[in-house]
């Protein structure tokens, strides 16, 4: 099973707009993501986002590009929440999917996945990094790491 974790692009701060939607520049980044990610044929039945209008942006501008009409809101992606449920979620799942969301929500999660330890800081999420970890083995492990600088 893969994982991909994405960290929404670029915002609009919040004493411009109150909803925080991605910005020129960060939607320009989420779309070379998404075409990349396409050339290399990712292929993932499920893209779930947080809340928030920029993660919802963002896996909607990822499903038209790859294809996918499984984009879906799923409680628990938000920045503060705890990530023992997405875990709980994660290991009862078969299939690829891909989850969209925020820091420190998600640098945790890829923590407490590779090490067990939420507290480390392993990947330096900027916003649009897109992470691919692996479930083979009975561990999880990162397969790549992309930033806007590199797709």
């Amino acid at each position: 099973m893969k994982l991909y974790l994405i960290r929404h692009g670029q915002y609009v701060p919040i004493d411009v707009s109150m909803t925080c939607p991605l910005s020129f520049d960060g939607e320009a980044d989420i779309k070379r993501l998404a075409t990349h990610l396409s050339r290399i044929r990712v292929k993932v039945p499920h893209i779930f986002h947080s809340s928030k209008t920029r993660a919802r942006q963002t896996a909607e501008i990822l499903a038209a590009q790859l294809q996918n009409d499984s984009c879906a809101l799923l409680d628990g992606l938000e920045p503060d929440a705890p990530i023992e449920p997405i875990i709980n979620k994660i290991s009862t799942c078969t299939e690829d999917i891909m989850l969209v969301g925020h820091l420190p929500f998600i640098g945790k999660l890829t923590s407490q996945l590779l090490v067990s330890d939420h507290s480390f800081n392993l990947v330096d999420y900027q916003p649009g990094t897109a992470v691919c970890l692996a479930h083979e083995g009975g561990q999880w492990h990162i397969k790549w790491a992309l930033t806007p600088g590199t797709y």
